[in-house]
């Protein structure tokens, strides 16, 4: 089965190679439909539950 990535910046740092960090990656859960992913910055564990058009 093939992985789906999302790179994310993480706006929360202002340590910018940790914010812009290859390694701050979402994943798509295909049981629950969600993305889910860990920030390089402090570790934290997100879920995302809403996405916004800038």
């Amino acid at each position: 089965m093939e992985e789906f990535i999302i790179f994310f910046y993480d706006v929360g740092t202002s340590y910018k190679a940790k914010g812009a960090s290859p390694n701050n990656k979402l994943y798509l859960d295909v049981l629950d439909h969600s993305l889910k992913g860990k920030t390089v910055y402090n570790g934290n564990f997100y879920t995302v539950t809403q996405i916004r058009i800038n």
